[in-house]
């Protein structure tokens, strides 16, 4: 039996896309209210009908679902209303929900992963130097800077040579914040006030290494800001990699995408997951602004608190459990704290 639910304002409405995309013969098998978009309504349709003619005697006796797709629902249900909790919005959530039902698994946390790796793309930024320089970019208080340092720290541990630079005058004590994480793990760091400073201190940096530039905090509505984040990114021939906490509200964490996608942003790093409950905005925001997601924010410490996303842990994550962090080299962590 092939499952899928359908979201819609009104049951008349989900009923008409019910027939529409499965036809007379489908089944009704949940209905719910979805304070969200009205009602979500799951139908199932059987793809080999038995022959009437052929049918055995006994089959009016028989369950209306196998145990293996009851089974399938029961982990539809738990997957719609997790989504639900979160926050989802509807438009993503019955596209998560269609691309799970598709699926045979009996498991909710691998559904579920499955559909996010059909939906959304991840690109943890590590993997390899990249062959650019990553520019941070976000509104204030994303968390760019500890990101920026939280990252440095893992390639050191993973081999690979990195180096910072500084874009953020504004910010007091940004500098110095910055500088003390770099010092503790001998990276070579500098600090450039416009586009021409930065390309010489990015030349200072050690070649094929991962290159770090942390930039001001900026405001995703005003000109000013965006055209000062474009000049930089223009200036140091740098990715631009936005930076946006959890927690906000869906829609205007989707606007924020859109309006950083126009720089050239094609990855997103979430943190300060460890503080909230509701992941609805990470989903909007890489939605909307067509972006990969790639790292996670699960702990204040610097030496430990940031993960690459891939699917299985965006679910589980989505689905309530929780994700252990990394166990990093210990001595390495303490001079980082």
């Amino acid at each position: 039996m092939r499952l899928k639910t359908f979201s819609a304002g009104t049951m008349d409405e989900a009923m008409r896309r019910v027939r529409q995309e499965l036809g007379d013969d489908a089944v009704i098998l949940s209905t719910k209210r979805d304070g969200k978009s009205g009602v979500l309504v799951t139908a199932g349709l059987d793809d080999e009908p038995l022959d009437a003619e052929r049918a055995p005697a006994d089959t009016a006796a028989a369950p209306l679902l196998p145990s293996s797709d009851s089974a399938a629902l029961d982990g539809l249900d738990r997957i719609a209303a997790r989504l639900e909790f979160n926050g989802v919005p509807a438009a993503i959530a019955d596209r998560l929900l269609g691309a799970a039902a598709e699926l045979s698994t009996e498991n909710p946390v691998l559904a579920l992963a499955a559909a996010l790796d059909a939906q959304f793309a991840f690109a943890p930024l590590i993997d390899e130097a990249p062959a650019c320089p990553l520019l941070f970019i976000g509104p204030p208080g994303a968390g760019k800077t500890s990101s920026l340092a939280k990252l440095a720290i893992r390639a050191r541990l993973a081999g690979v040579t990195a180096g910072v630079v500084s874009c953020d005058t504004l910010r007091a004590g940004a500098e110095a914040q910055l500088a003390t994480y770099t010092r503790r793990i001998d990276l070579p760091a500098y600090r450039a006030r416009d586009g021409q400073t930065l390309r010489r201190a990015l030349a200072s940096l050690p070649e094929g290494g991962l290159r770090l530039i942390d930039s001001a905090g900026s405001n995703p509505q005003s000109d000013g800001d965006l055209a000062e984040m474009a000049a930089l990114a223009t200036a140091g021939e740098a990715e631009p990699v936005l930076v946006l906490a959890a927690g906000g509200d869906p829609a205007e964490t989707a606007d924020q995408a859109r309006i950083y996608a126009r720089l050239g942003t094609r990855r997103l790093i979430v943190t300060k997951l460890d503080t909230v409950r509701r992941l609805g905005s990470l989903l909007a925001a890489a939605a909307a602004g067509g972006l990969a997601l790639c790292e996670f924010g699960l702990s204040p410490q610097i030496g430990d608190g940031l993960v690459p996303v891939n699917p299985v842990s965006l679910a589980r994550l989505l689905m309530g459990e929780r994700i252990e962090l990394p166990s990093l080299n210990p001595a390495a962590m303490e001079a980082a704290e």
